[in-house]
């Protein structure tokens, strides 16, 4: 695999979680810091790979994650931090699925998926607009029955 797209690949699924996140702390993530953290998050993992397959490189990576919301409190840095892990197991369960629905399925402990991974990308990066569209359709919903 080419290191481009192994970045645009974390980078969009980088994206696509802190947007799930943001939507499920119901906090507003500026674009720019979204597009900062999920850079530097891209270009963490295909430096530091390895050690980030482990459990502690995880939990690390989720805190560092959660930094890209704005918290004046701790627990506002909480709410975000419980976001991102379940934003991770959203976003990695969904991945999983769909490479099973789509014929893949796991040998020696890594997921095949049958889906071309440029398919993917651009399923994921559609996929970063679903919460603010929900927001949107929730807000009109809310206007229509205040009236």
């Amino acid at each position: 695999m080419y290191i481009e797209l192994f970045l645009l690949d974390n980078f969009v699924m980088d994206c696509l979680m802190l947007r799930i996140a943001a939507a499920l702390c119901a906090r507003r993530l500026p674009i720019r810091r979204m597009a900062i953290a999920s850079a530097l998050g891209a270009c963490c993992a295909s430096l530091f790979f390895p050690p980030l397959l482990s459990l502690p490189g995880k939990i690390v990576c989720g805190l560092l994650f959660a930094l890209a919301f704005p918290a004046k409190r701790l627990r506002e840095y909480t709410c975000a931090v419980a976001a991102v892990f379940a934003a991770a197991f959203l976003t990695g369960g969904f991945a999983f699925c769909l490479a099973l629905c789509f014929g893949g399925g796991m040998g020696t402990g890594v997921v095949l998926a049958a889906l071309p991974a440029r398919t993917a990308l651009v399923i994921a990066l559609a996929a970063t607009f679903v919460p603010n569209l929900v927001r949107r359709l929730q807000a009109r919903r809310a206007q229509a029955g205040v009236r």
